[in-house]
């Protein structure tokens, strides 16, 4: 199962949607939640997200009990759906109460990365610009001379401005990420299907940065048709998501 969903990754990484989709369709029903975030992630990037919201529903229902940060990651997974879903009161209410989870977790002296990359996300969708702005100094702290999780942070603080709406903050840190190795980097195609990055699609800025990247990449595979990783095909990279996933929908199943 890890083996598909890697390969389903590396589809869904170069947009190559029709394939991801024969990749999750062979996985078998009772092994399908191994690959949740991936198939999530599907579903988000053929715009259906409704579905999306409820595939996650009933994988957070049925999953086992565990720690309250994995607890609160998770609810703010569910809360990000809603908010694409158009269930904007539910998805706020649900990222609101995992935060302060977070936060409490974060004050009592736990420093796991992933605490960090949550708060920034959740603060982003409720509009918390000081408290985005307090956790990506934080962060860029605590990794910023680590050279492979260095460029994942810059991925998930780009994530939270985008999803402000300040593409003037996003861009140049996306035009970084571009050219850097780390965990689930960003790809040109992502650029285009992550709807994380929604807000700032009509931004001159990125739509230039989008039209470069893309014609990168095209030119990278005419001259490497057969290398077939996600790295190979995108531009000009040497390289959060998860992901975004940016995001905690972008790097689920991390």
């Amino acid at each position: 199962m890890q083996f598909m969903g890697d390969k389903a990754e590396t589809y869904l990484a170069q947009g190559e949607l029709d394939a991801a989709d024969q990749i999750l369709r062979k996985a078998e029903p009772q092994h399908i939640d191994e690959m949740a975030g991936e198939y999530v992630n599907f579903l988000l990037y053929r715009r259906q997200f409704d579905a999306a919201l409820a595939f996650a529903s009933r994988t957070i229902q049925a999953a086992p009990q565990r720690p309250d940060l994995s607890v609160a990651e998770d609810h703010i997974w569910l809360g990000s759906l809603q908010i694409l879903a158009g269930h904007s009161a539910e998805g706020q209410a649900l990222l609101e109460q995992a935060r302060k989870t977070l936060m409490t977790i974060q004050n009592g002296g736990d420093t796991n990365l992933r605490l960090f990359d949550s708060i920034l996300i959740s603060s982003a969708a409720l509009g918390d610009h000081t408290e985005v702005e307090r956790q990506a100094a934080a962060l860029r702290s605590a990794t910023g001379r680590d050279l492979w999780r260095a460029p994942e942070s810059e991925e998930v603080i780009a994530v939270s401005y985008a999803i402000l709406g300040d593409a003037d903050r996003a861009v140049p840190l996306l035009e970084r990420c571009l050219s850097a190795f780390y965990r689930r980097s960003v790809t040109p195609a992502l650029l285009r299907l992550d709807p994380a990055w929604d807000k700032i699609r009509a931004d001159p800025h990125f739509q230039e940065l989008v039209k470069r990247t893309n014609e990168a990449s095209k030119a990278r595979c005419a001259v490497s048709p057969n290398e077939g990783s996600r790295r190979h095909c995108a531009a000009p990279r040497g390289c959060p998501r998860r992901q975004s996933d940016l995001s905690p929908v972008a790097n689920r199943g991390a």
